[in-house]
C-alpha cells in the first residue's frame, strides 16, 4: 500500500481491489512502460519503476473514475492540471508530491510518444511544476454548525446578484449532497428533479450512477435561479455557469474548486470543496445520524471508510463522559 496524500493519516492506495477500474488499455499501456524501462535501464529500472509505479497507477484510477474510458491517446493538458488539482485540494498533496506525479505521468507520455500512440507530449510547457521554497502543508478542516450559519450569513451579504446566488448554490448544493465536485459539474436542469430535491443519473467514483438529493434551501434557490436564468438569456442548462465569449456553458471543475475555496475564506477559514462533504458527515454523525445512513449518502462501500476519514472525534463530549469519575 501506497500513502499518496498529504495528509495525516490519510490514504489513496493503489492495491489490486482499486486497479481494478483501470481500463484494459491503459494498464496494458503501463505494463509496456515497465518493459522498456527494463529493456533501457536493466536492474536500474527497480528504483524508476517503483516511484512511478504509485503516481501512474493513482492517476489511471483517477482518470477511469472520473473520466471513464478515456485512453491516454485522448488526454490533454487540462485533464492533468484536474488531477493535479485534485491532489492539492482533495488528497492535500504539498508541491513536492505533486511535481513527482507530474513527472511520473508526463514520462509515460513521453513513451506513447515514442511508440507513435500519440503526436506529442500534451504535457510539454503547459503545467508548470510547484513552487516548493516555501511550501507548508495544507489543513484539513471541518466546518462548525456555526460556520455553516456564519457562512450563510456572509453570502446573504453579497451585492451581486449572480455572484451570491453562484456562491449560496455551490454551498448549499456541495454541503446537502455531501458530492464532490466532479458531480457538481453534472448539475443540470436536464437531470434534475426539483419536485423531489434530487439530481438523478449522476456519474460518480467507479463509474457508479448516483441520485443526490439536496435540501429544501436548495429547492428553494435552484427554483428562484432557474427562473433568473430564463428571463436573462443565460441559456445553458447547466445550473453552475460560466460565459465563454457570448456562450453560456458549463462551469469547469477548477473554477468551481476555486469558488469553494472563497466561501471558506469568507469566514476565514482555508477550506477546499471537499470539506463541505467531509463537514456534512460530521454534523450528522455529531447530530445522531447513524453511521450507516451517512455511509449510504456518501456513496462509500465501506463504513470504515465514513468513519476514518469523514468524521472525528469531539474531545469536549467524550471528556464530559470521564468527568463523571473524577476523583
Amino acid at each position: 500500500m501506497s500513502d499518496l496524500s498529504g495528509y495525516k493519516g490519510r490514504k489513496n492506495i493503489v492495491n489490486d481491489e482499486s486497479i481494478k477500474v483501470i481500463t484494459k488499455e491503459n494498464m496494458q499501456l503501463w505494463n509496456e512502460f515497465k518493459r522498456d524501462k527494463v529493456l533501457e535501464k536493466g536492474i536500474g529500472a527497480e528504483k524508476t519503476l517503483k516511484t512511478y509505479k504509485s503516481a501512474i497507477l493513482a492517476f489511471m484510477i483517477w482518470l477511469s473514475e472520473n473520466y471513464g474510458e478515456m485512453s491516454f491517446a485522448d488526454i490533454d493538458h487540462k485533464v492533468v492540471k484536474n488531477y493535479l488539482y485534485y491532489c492539492q485540494e482533495e488528497l492535500g498533496n504539498h508541491g513536492r508530491i505533486r511535481n513527482t506525479k507530474t513527472s511520473a505521468i508526463s514520462s509515460l507520455l513521453n513513451y506513447c510518444v515514442t511508440e507513435d500512440y500519440i503526436k506529442y507530449n500534451p504535457l510539454d510547457k503547459k503545467i508548470k511544476r510547484a513552487d516548493i521554497s516555501n511550501e507548508q502543508m495544507i489543513d484539513q478542516p471541518y466546518f462548525t454548525e456555526e460556520q455553516v450559519q456564519a457562512i450563510r450569513k456572509k453570502i446573504d451579504e453579497i451585492v451581486d446578484y449572480e455572484k451570491r446566488m453562484t456562491f449560496a448554490l455551490i454551498f448549499e448544493l456541495g454541503f446537502s449532497t455531501a458530492s464532490r465536485v466532479a458531480a457538481w459539474e453534472q448539475f443540470s436542469e436536464n437531470n434534475l428533479e426539483l419536485k423531489e430535491k434530487r439530481f438523478i443519473d449522476i456519474r460518480e467514483k467507479r463509474g457508479k450512477i448516483r441520485e443526490l438529493y439536496f435540501n429544501g434551501k436548495s429547492q428553494e434557490l435552484l427554483t428562484e435561479w432557474i427562473e433568473y436564468k430564463k428571463s436573462h438569456g443565460i441559456d445553458t442548462p447547466a445550473i453552475f455557469v460560466s460565459r465563454y465569449g457570448s456562450m453560456w456553458d458549463f462551469m469547469s471543475y477548477g473554477n468551481l474548486q476555486k469558488l469553494s475555496k472563497e466561501i471558506g475564506m469568507l469566514i476565514g477559514i482555508n477550506s477546499h470543496s471537499h470539506t463541505l462533504r467531509k463537514s456534512y458527515s460530521n454534523i450528522s454523525k455529531t447530530k445522531g445520524a447513524a453511521i450507516e445512513d451517512i455511509q449510504e449518502k456518501l456513496g462509500h462501500e465501506d463504513p470504515g471508510t465514513t468513519i476514518k476519514f469523514y468524521t472525528k472525534k469531539d474531545g469536549r463530549k467524550n471528556q464530559e463522559k470521564l468527568d463523571k469519575f473524577e476523583i
